[in-house]
């Protein structure tokens, strides 16, 4: 992968974990509120799994990955 598009990589990164960072104490409060606290679990569970599966399928994974200088 090029090196220019480096920046462009972590700059995604880290606006998705501020982003999450932002909204997820929200949505689980409200969930919380309204359904108890039981169905956050719920929820995060369910979340985590259907993008474990899709990261699965839709990620390009290799194991022969080399580090050049």
């Amino acid at each position: 992968k090029p090196k220019e598009k480096h920046g462009f990589a972590f700059g995604m990164t880290q606006s998705a974990f501020a982003l999450a960072f932002g909204i997820g104490p929200l949505t689980g409060g409200l969930i919380a509120q309204k359904f108890g606290l039981e169905h956050v679990f719920l929820t995060n569970s369910v979340a985590f799994i259907f993008i474990g599966v899709l990261s699965f399928f839709l990620l390009n994974y290799s194991k022969n990955v080399s580090f050049q200088k």
